[in-house]
């Protein structure tokens, strides 16, 4: 009896425990594994490491899968952290999914895979420097701004770092995940570390590294570096502020990037960190010059190499458009070109939140050479990816230095970059039917009374060998010769529908005229239609005047 009792009240202890477990808080999406097509890394935190770890998720609200992950007690208040990462999941589908457990599940949310094929269009959003300038963390404009981004329904957010004041200070995480919550639960968040962003460790004992759930690289075993895919573009977080291990500064990190850009080659490649390759200077050294981390030399011979398209990078409160321009190894300055096919474009976004320099940007920006737009707005920038044509658009935002304002919100900078087609083809060109061939004649018995195929109209076959027939002399027909790729080479066709094959030698008559007849072959009107016709008997007529006239005589 005195177990059974025993037994009773361990029963209502456990009970109780189970469903009772703290609710999971700062839900946030990230990209564990390189393939953003087909995983996706979740975290979020609660108070006990007896909470359960798991992801329901699913095509719509009734889920119907679920994966467990881990759980590990972080610093201070980030108390404790859980990790999933699902995998197998479809490209370019929105999945609704939720965290925890019986008894303690978040409320439901969504995302969308980035597409496999390189034909489906998307977006990414750059932005960085959104901390405080005091010990809160997040700047006050921080939130703001970053509930703007996801109007424009990016599938991925790259930060350039600086996201909170102090790194080590582990509250300043914590209001930074309030400020951030409802955001980071919609597109993976994946950041790069700044200096404002380290300690009070390295590598796993860092904040910074304890509120991501980010890919690991295989030099280090850390996130503090790592790469991730679409079916089109790659984009490599690199690190500035750790691992500048080597023959000389940031030598291993760069060998692993070189590894990384030749392994996984992408129609589009995007590089983005804290510190500058290249940006303008103020007369009095007050703003953070180029290659302040020595990491120019390591890093733009690769960049060259294989022809990075984008490198963006924070640390100055301004933006700034450099290039294209081609590297000089070491040198804080690049070499302008003139075509996006020769060189790389750098840009400094610094503009999330921290105080802007937009007092005194414009007294010394530009003053790099390739500088070619300056502002010292707050601002992110949009990256639309659509095949070979990749739209860049940088915005200023809503809130400002002085106000938050619709007002306030406009272009600062917008360019494309088309990029020629392998072999000269669109590959995502629309695929025409195949041809149905003629259509099949039916059978007619032989006192049917219908009339047969010859009978009704049809060809009547070959020409009997003795009628003549006199060429008209008219080059009207001539298909026109080929006019080779047009002056855009990464200009796209429409895509409404299959475009209409241009006229050639083969072609059964000549290329079709607006103006002289329709696609049908009948006249548009006029005699024009009827012309070679009339021509053709005309001069056979003169051939058989003079047997006619015997046969008259």
């Amino acid at each position: 009896m005195r177990r059974v009792l025993v037994a009773a009240a361990v029963s209502e202890i456990l009970v109780p425990c189970a469903v009772q477990a703290s609710p999971p808080r700062f839900v946030r999406l990230s990209l564990s594994q390189p393939d953003a097509a087909t995983t996706m890394g979740i975290a979020w935190t609660t108070d006990s490491e007896a909470d359960p770890t798991t992801v329901e998720y699913g095509l719509d609200a009734s889920y119907g899968q679920s994966r467990d992950g881990t759980a590990f007690r972080a610093s201070g208040p980030l108390a404790v952290v859980h990790e999933v990462t699902l995998t197998g999941l479809q490209p370019n589908t929105t999945y609704h999914y939720r965290v925890g457990g019986p008894g303690s599940w978040s409320e439901d949310h969504s995302f969308t895979t980035a597409p496999a094929d390189g034909c489906e269009p998307y977006r990414v959003v750059v932005l960085g420097d959104g901390r405080s300038d005091n010990d809160e963390g997040p700047s006050p404009r921080w939130d703001d701004i970053f509930e703007e981004v996801f109007e424009y329904g990016p599938r991925i957010v790259l930060n350039t770092g600086d996201i909170v004041r102090d790194g080590s200070d582990t509250p300043q995480w914590d209001r930074w995940l309030q400020a951030s919550q409802g955001e980071l639960a919609r597109a993976p968040h994946l950041p790069t570390m700044g200096n404002h962003d380290d300690g009070p460790g390295a590598g796993d004992t860092a904040n910074y590294n304890q509120v991501f759930h980010l890919p690991r690289n295989e030099v280090t075993g850390t996130e503090d570096y790592y790469y991730v895919t679409t079916g089109n573009a790659i984009f490599v977080s690199l690190s500035t502020m750790e691992f500048k291990d080597g023959t000389t500064p940031f030598a291993d990190q760069a060998a692993w990037l070189d590894q990384v850009l030749t392994d996984h080659p992408r129609t589009w490649k995007v590089v983005f960190f804290h510190h500058p390759i290249y940006c303008s200077e103020d007369w009095f050294g007050l703003v953070h010059p180029p290659n302040e981390q020595d990491q120019n030399g390591a890093f733009v011979p690769v960049f060259d190499k294989h022809h990075v398209d984008l490198v963006f990078y924070g640390h100055n409160h301004w933006y700034e458009r450099i290039g294209p321009v081609r590297g000089q190894g070491g040198d804080p300055e690049g070499v302008p070109v003139d075509s996006f096919d020769q060189g790389t474009v750098y840009v400094v976004t610094g503009g999330a939140g921290a105080t802007a320099y937009n007092i005194v940007v414009n007294l010394f920006c530009p003053r790099t050479p390739g500088s070619k737009v300056c502002s010292g707005d707050h601002h992110f920038v949009i990256l639309e990816f659509d095949n070979h044509r990749l739209t860049y658009t940088a915005r200023a935002t809503r809130a400002q230095l002085l106000g938050t304002n619709p007002s306030n919100a406009k272009v600062i900078d917008s360019f494309v970059i088309d990029k020629p087609f392998p072999g000269g083809e669109d590959p995502c060109a629309p695929v025409p039917p195949p041809d149905p061939g003629p259509e099949p004649v039916p059978d007619v018995p032989e006192d049917s009374g219908q009339a047969l195929p010859d009978e009704a109209g049809a060809d009547p076959g070959p020409v009997p060998p003795e009628t003549v027939f006199i060429e008209p002399a008219t080059d009207a027909g001539s298909p026109s010769p080929d006019p080779g790729p047009p002056s855009d080479p990464g200009s796209q066709p429409d895509r409404t529908g299959p475009s209409r094959p241009e006229a050639t030698a083969d072609t059964a008559g000549p290329p079709m005229d607006a103006g002289r007849g329709s696609a049908s072959g009948k006249s548009g009107g006029g005699c024009a239609a009827g012309a070679p016709v009339v021509a053709w008997w005309w001069l056979a007529g003169l051939a058989l005047w003079p047997w006619l006239r015997r046969r008259r005589d």
